[in-house]
């Protein structure tokens, strides 16, 4: 009987010790996105909630998060397109040559170029924790003349009158001066204030394609 006792406390001693060494599982930090201008910000951080390592269903569509990058996105300027602060991208790497076949118009996320947005604002601070910035894909531009007739096919559906089509293109040769010169940049645009805003980007600074687009409950703020 004292035999019975003794092991049926250190059975107990033993399960407690293992109920309270099981930590829960760790929410992942995730990468935030911003969607706006990058100088008018406040610090968001947010966790995968009940996502890691795991899959996620799309629209009955079973998705193993594994090969996809995972953000949250910050700021309204996309939403037009339905994608609010506190969205959660999947978004696919694209490496080399890839960054120079994209097509259509997809939702791209772009590591900001800081010592280009310095040179550009030079009295606006960029807040270290933003990295990245979220836009869409209109096409490659590598000279005027195809800037020209980009912007021509954009008129059809934006009001761009000859002050805007100016700065777009000064927009353009700032850019393309402050790279090598040689290789087409990828135009984007967003929507800040409601209204389309036009940018340019070296493809180095692509980071990948917003493949799906995660439920705000799925994320906690």
């Amino acid at each position: 009987m004292v035999l019975f006792i003794i092991i049926l406390v250190l059975l107990i001693g033993a399960l407690a010790v293992l109920l309270f060494s099981i930590k829960p599982a760790e929410k992942s930090q995730c990468k935030i996105v911003k969607a706006g201008d990058i100088s008018k910000v406040t610090k968001l951080t947010a966790t995968i909630n009940n996502l890691d390592n795991k899959s996620f269903v799309y629209e009955r569509e079973k998705i193993d998060l594994s090969k996809y990058d995972i953000f949250v996105v910050d700021g309204e300027s996309m939403a037009k397109k339905n994608i609010h602060t506190g969205n959660g991208l999947l978004v696919s790497k694209l490496y080399g040559e890839e960054k120079f076949r994209l097509s259509g118009t997809p939702l791209l996320v772009f590591e900001i170029d800081k010592e280009r947005k310095h040179i550009r604002n030079p009295h606006e601070d960029i807040p270290l924790f933003i990295e990245y910035k979220l836009r869409e894909f209109i096409g490659y531009i590598s000279n005027d003349e195809g800037l020209g007739v980009m912007i021509q096919q954009l008129s059809a559906q934006d009001n761009i009158d000859e002050e805007r089509k100016n700065n777009i293109f000064q927009k353009f040769h700032k850019a393309f001066d402050f790279y090598d010169g040689t290789t087409p940049l990828i135009m984007s645009y967003t929507y800040p204030d409601d209204q389309l805003g036009y940018s340019f980007h070296h493809p180095r600074f692509l980071v990948g394609k917003v493949e799906y687009i995660i439920p705000k409950k799925a994320i906690q703020l």
